[in-house]
């Protein structure tokens, strides 16, 4: 666009003489008073419509809709000045800003000069509207048909025709659009999945389709095209659509034709596993897998290789639809590998990795039975992971008995070792010394699979947050808590920081989980305060304060929707919470052991009470006096009756029972209760409280299903690494980097982590995808480090030394703090 100036000459230039309104109001000489500017202005916002002048051989009506659109959506009721213009062949309205009436209007202002001179070039140099009402705006040449002016005075009409979709590749559709009459401001695309969805399948037949559609969001009325992306392969999908205009929503169109999106072979299975330790013995082992993602066909049969590590040949030694298989007749103290393979209409998935197993010494105590027949048993397993060495020597009670489920019910099946043996009714024999993470993992299983079915699936369903990280708390709980559609709720958390170029495929969202968790129960919080006991834990304040002193149970609110949201997405968090207020959260008895760890001081008190004489020594009354949280604006302590009138009755021997008995009510029950009231709302709209309960989790599971692995296990995390880019397990500054980790105290292992991977909690499965150290010999030898939260992977330049890496690595992971883009 030219200058204002320029462009307010080559207008003058086009009208051959001065411009002249219809109006007598206007006045065209210099001298007219600020009081016919100010009626100028007024009769441009309130009678915009009737600037239209009347030209032959038009459409009186649609000219003046124009007109009055121009006035009131273009100029937004500036002052404006509308005049008759003649051209080679058509005769026309030009409406223009009335620049003299801005000025005065700017001189009775306080801006200054250069904001007022931004502001009228905010608006174009002219609008003209001819006699059909078609509209031409200034120099842009941008061009408005009367048409679709004079529709955009009524909601939008449906699309005349479906959308059209066209597949490109296995997991793209384009979609365009059909134009709708009028000035519409953006259209909305809505798809269905019209046929199995095979990925859904696998876990659970009730999955196979849905009959309810989707929104992919708003569409530009520009280009009135989006592309679909990253959806499931092989499934058919309908959309239909609908434009939005002032006025608001018009009817959706008929739905498109069916397009069919391509299926591929499934994606990489994860490596076969034992099931530690009822799934090994000296001779024989029970080997499972788990279905990885069909990819648009049924899975037909799954293939299993491997043999004895030391052997150069890989033999094939299953083919079939079982997920586990017993093996027979192996030696004893000998390590073995297998490797497994998916395979569906399209063809075969990749090999999964390797998994290496040794098998147990032949001394080892073992209660087998005598039975020596084989087999291959059928059933699903739920994909645990587990160590599979022990040391020699003696071993404790081991069952023959294998648990595993299956993909159909979810329902436990047992497999006997020795036997071959299968049934759907718990052993007793299997019973004994268990491994509490593989019971848990089983416990999760069946509890994710459950919440599975409730959440709403496909590629817009996203919940995006928009986060500015230096109000990070206030700005997270204002845009959680503005979210009322349950189902919304239960999307997948995508978090944007502002002024950041972090694009988040997983890696920003577990760094919101955790530092948000943190920020919510630190003690300057003013919500929660660490239990007194040995074992620690939050509990709720006697006296919380909102962070930002507002509503003090929306943000209990707030704390369960973040709980509920980290379970459901299956994100980690950094929260401990005492038994006391597990137990509260559930809604459980809360007894005297309980409050012994949350507030051991007052029970200790309590029951010196109990067991002395009080009359004449102590002088309390049936009240509370509560201090004031430390932030509070009124340092004042609060009385609270434990009965009616309860600070004007004395506590004796007689009635200290009683005194003693409310006192320990009010402290596990009545000082918090609304507070966890609107903690377990939050929880409970995320995750179903029928589900939590019945997945009987313990306050040490519980903790694990937020918290991950309570230690980093530096081995375990280099066991699953893999290397790109020329790096392998034996290049020095692959060396280096293990030795500085392993050495590292805790924090700095916890900042690692959280740099590598977005958080600096250790998941139960390990990580998905795997920890990863990447070469990059672009960079220079002394630049820092850098990591792909999103992909848990470290980026290495070639370090000529270990002091170098040290000092770079460490100088990274201490000062890190925001995502870019890299």
């Amino acid at each position: 666009m030219l200058t204002w100036l320029s462009g307010v000459l080559s207008r003058k230039r086009l009208s051959s003489g001065s411009l002249v309104s219809n109006s007598s109001k206007v006045r065209q000489d210099e001298g007219e008073t600020d009081a016919a500017t100010s009626a100028l202005q007024t009769e441009a916002a309130e009678r915009g419509a009737e600037f239209g002048v009347v030209l032959e051989g038009g459409d009186v009506v649609k000219q003046k809709v124009s007109v009055h659109y121009v006035v009131n959506n273009i100029y937004y009721a500036a002052p404006v000045r509308v005049s008759k213009l003649k051209a080679k062949r058509e005769s026309y309205i030009w409406i223009e800003l009335d620049e003299r009436a801005v000025d005065r209007q700017a001189n009775t202002g306080t801006a200054d000069a250069a904001e007022w001179e931004k502001h009228k070039r905010s608006f174009p140099p002219g609008v003209s509207v001819n006699n059909i009402g078609n509209v031409k705006v200034g120099e842009t040449g941008r061009k408005i048909s009367g048409d679709d002016v004079w529709a955009a005075f009524e909601p939008p009409r449906r699309p005349r025709k479906p959308p059209r979709a066209e597949v490109h590749g296995a997991n793209i559709i384009f979609v365009t659009i059909c134009n709708v009459l009028g000035l519409v401001d953006y259209y909305e695309v809505q798809y269905m999945a019209v046929v199995p969805n095979h990925d859904a399948v696998i876990l659970d037949p009730r999955l196979r389709t849905s009959r309810e559609w989707d929104s992919l969001g708003h569409v530009s009325a520009a280009s009135r095209q989006i592309d679909v992306e990253n959806i499931q392969c092989g499934v058919q999908y309908i959309f239909r659509a609908r434009a939005h205009n002032k006025l608001g929503w018009g009817p959706f169109s008929v739905p498109s034709e069916a397009v069919h999106t391509f299926p591929e072979a499934p994606s990489v299975p994860a490596p076969p596993f034992v099931q530690h330790p009822s799934g090994i013995r000296a001779d024989r082992l029970v080997l499972q897998w788990t279905c990885p993602a069909a990819r648009g066909s049924e899975i037909r049969e799954f293939r299993v290789a491997g043999g004895a590590l030391r052997d150069e040949t890989v033999q094939d030694i299953f083919t079939g639809q079982a997920l586990h298989l017993r093996l027979l007749n192996l030696a004893p103290s000998a390590d073995y590998h297998f490797k497994v393979q998916a395979v569906n209409a399209v063809g075969p998935s990749p090999w999964s990795e390797y998994m290496t197993v040794r098998t147990k010494p032949p001394n080892t105590a073992v209660n087998a039975t005598s039975a020596t027949s084989a087999g291959v048993g059928a059933g699903v397993s739920a994909g645990f992971a587990s160590s599979s060495q022990d040391g020699p020597g003696p071993g404790p009670y081991i069952s023959d008995w294998v648990e595993v489920v299956r993909w159909d019910t979810y329902a436990p099946s047992y497999i006997n070792i020795e036997t071959g043996t299968e049934t759907d009714d718990r052993p007793a024999a299997i019973d004994g010394p268990v491994d509490p993470i593989v019971e848990f993992k089983k416990k999760r299983f069946r509890f994710n699979a459950e919440l599975l079915r409730k959440v709403p699936k496909g590629p817009a369903n996203v919940l995006r947050l928009y986060i500015h990280r230096n109000s990070l708390l206030m700005d997270s709980m204002a845009k959680l808590m503005a979210v009322h559609d349950m189902e919304k709720l239960q999307m997948r958390i995508k978090v944007e920081y502002e002024g950041e170029e972090g694009i988040d495929a997983g890696g920003i969202a577990k760094d919101w989980f955790l530092r948000v968790s943190q920020l919510l129960f630190a003690e300057d919080s003013g919500l929660f305060v660490m239990s007194e006991s040995e074992a620690g834990g939050y509990d709720v304040r006697l006296a919380p304060a909102a962070p930002d002193g507002g509503a003090l149970e929306s943000w209990f609110y707030f704390v369960g929707r973040v709980l509920g949201k980290a379970i459901l997405d299956r994100q980690l968090v950094d929260v401990k919470l005492s038994g006391t207020l597990f137990k509260q959260i559930l809604g459980m008895h809360v007894d005297i052991d309980d409050l012994r760890e949350s507030d051991p001081a007052l029970v200790k008190n309590m029951m010196w009470m109990l067991e002395n004489d009080i009359d004449g020594i102590l002088f309390e009354e049936f009240c509370v006096n509560v201090d004031p949280h430390p932030n509070a604006p009124v340092q004042e302590q609060v009385i609270v009756d434990l009965v009616p009138g309860g600070r004007n009755i004395e506590v004796t021997n007689e009635n200290k029972e009683d005194y003693v008995e409310k006192m320990l009510k009010w402290r596990a029950v009545d000082s918090c209760r609304p507070h966890i009231e609107a903690i377990r709302r939050g929880l409970f709209e995320v995750v179903p409280e029928a589900t939590l309960r019945a997945a009987d989790f313990s306050l040490a599971e519980l903790e694990m299903l937020w918290n991950g692995l309570p230690f980093i296990d530096v081995q375990q995390i280099r066991a699953g690494c893999v290397y790109q880019g020329g790096f392998d397990a034996n290049s020095p500054a692959v060396h280096w980097f293990w030795t500085l980790f392993r050495d590292m105290d805790a924090a700095d292992q916890a900042l690692l982590l959280r740099f590598a991977t977005g958080t600096s909690k250790v998941p139960m499965d390990g990580f998905t995808p795997p920890f990863n150290l990447t070469l990059n010999d672009q960079l220079d030898r002394h630049a820092l480090c850098k990591a792909h939260a999103c992909f848990n992977q470290v980026v290495l330049p070639d370090y000529a030394t270990e002091a170098v890496l040290r000092d770079k690595v460490l100088f990274a992971i201490r000062n890190t703090d925001g995502f870019l883009l890299g």
